[in-house]
């Protein structure tokens, strides 16, 4: 035979024998489809908070406004009046100016001397002549310079007196002038009779620019805020059990596993020394888990009742009209609530604009609703755990205190309105189940607050 022939009678054989999937694979097949998508909205949701966190960080941290330059050696910084001084060869730089100018440098005869024998001075400076020194402080004031002297000043001194050759020097009586105060500058005068360059007036001074939208925390050290928020999150379940009910736990295992959650809730925020918070509000926290129950040997009977009656008794008789053999599906969404009250205690830190502050405290729980199903222990079938059922007895009334932390990065948009990022973590302290429950269940719960922060002014 050829193998088309073959192939043939495989064909005509297998005709008609297709056989349908049980009913419960392609309710599996799209929760795991649904399982993958919801994991891939959960990491881009936190990557993508972990980057909004990080660029807020980052915007308040970097600096804000222009940098004012280093003041160079000779160059006049922003803000400061050049002064102009004349130099020492010019003709009305006389010893009077230069020893009111700078008291240091004065023109005496007895100082230059005793600043040319000066060791300390760690120059070589020769001493300057009676002569010159004379020279020098009765030479004529130039006219140009004449009218921006005070009146009190007068224009001319008595010149030298010649000395003879072979004759004594002597220093006759010389009209000195009263000291002069200092020279009003005056530079469009000195520039047009000495053609010297225009000097152009200093720049204008660059003023930091003012923060306009934070808030003065200097100026109001003590403020009230308000905070709103929401965000995802993940509860993190941990179960135990003794030796002797690892059988059970292990059935908790394959039929139990985590699926979404969120946060949200508001609160009110004391800040004060301008660093130290106190908070207090109403936090809620809802979490979901996924119960799912597959039964291979599942039995299922049709069975008829019907009444009849024999010497005058009725009597229930039961007809089994069916009997069915397969496969039994349970999924289930067991959701949990809880409802607290934080009293955190935090410190925060601000730069420009935003900033970050640190808490930690504790949770006192006043809800904790939930419903679902679970297996129920010492029997392989699935029972409720709602109180409206009455079924199963398997969570206590409230979980008690949890204790709890978080990170806000925030930003002000407005001097009293900001927005913010807030990771968090939560421990619950005590099991959430009975005691008399022979598996000890406990939660942690973290996420990540979105909200927005109004300062009561």
């Amino acid at each position: 035979m050829h193998q088309s022939d073959i192939d043939r009678l495989l064909r005509e054989r297998l005709h008609n024998a297709e056989v349908a999937p049980p009913a419960f694979v392609w309710p599996n097949v799209e929760r795991e489809l649904r399982r993958r998508r919801r994991r891939i909205l959960f990491f881009w949701l936190t990557g993508a908070s972990v980057l909004l966190g990080a660029a807020v960080l980052y915007w308040s941290l970097i600096p804000q406004g222009p940098v004012a330059p280093l003041a160079q050696t000779g160059q006049p910084t922003e803000g400061q009046t050049p002064v102009l001084r004349p130099a020492a060869d010019m003709p009305w730089a006389t010893a009077e100016n230069q020893a009111t100018e700078n008291p240091s440098h004065a023109t005496a005869p007895d100082r230059d001397e005793a600043a040319a024998a000066s060791p300390s001075s760690g120059l070589a400076r020769p001493a300057k002549s009676n002569a010159y020194s004379r020279a020098a402080a009765t030479r004529p004031i130039p006219p140009a310079v004449a009218p921006l002297l005070p009146a009190a000043v007068p224009a001319t001194v008595t010149p030298a007196v010649p000395v003879a050759d072979g004759a004594e020097e002597s220093t006759p009586p010389v009209a000195t002038a009263p000291p002069l105060a200092r020279l009003p500058f005056n530079p469009a005068a000195l520039s047009e009779q000495y053609s010297l360059p225009a000097i152009a007036p200093p720049p204008p001074s660059k003023k930091r620019r003012a923060r306009r939208n934070c808030y003065d925390f200097e100026k109001k050290p003590n403020v009230w805020m308000i905070d709103a928020y929401a965000g995802p999150s993940l509860a993190r379940k941990t179960l135990r059990a003794d030796a002797d009910n690892q059988p059970y736990l292990n059935r908790r295992f394959d039929t139990e596993r985590s699926d979404w959650a969120f946060n949200g809730g508001i609160r009110a925020s004391w800040l004060f020394n301008k660093n130290f918070l106190l908070r207090s509000g109403l936090h809620y926290d809802q979490f979901t888990e996924v119960f799912e129950y597959v039964n291979p040997d599942d039995i299922r009977y049709l069975v008829e009742y019907r009444t009849e009656i024999v010497n005058g008794q009725p009597i229930t008789i039961a007809d089994t009209l069916d009997v069915d053999f397969g496969e039994s599906y349970v999924k289930t969404f067991n959701r949990f609530g809880l409802l607290d009250i934080p009293l955190v205690a935090g410190v925060e830190w601000r730069q420009g604009n935003g900033g970050v502050a640190l808490n930690a405290g504790v949770s006192v729980n006043v809800l904790f609703w939930k419903q679902g199903k679970i297996m129920a222990p010492g029997a392989d079938i699935p029972a409720s755990f709602t109180p409206a059922d009455e079924s199963l007895d398997v969570f206590r009334t409230r979980v008690g205190l949890s204790a709890t932390g978080s990170a806000q990065f925030f930003y002000h948009l407005r001097p009293t309105l900001r927005v913010f990022a807030e990771p968090y973590y939560r421990h619950i302290l005590k099991p959430v189940n009975q005691a008399s429950h022979p598996v000890e269940q406990r939660y942690g719960i973290g996420g990540i607050r979105f909200g927005v922060t109004k300062i009561l002014d």
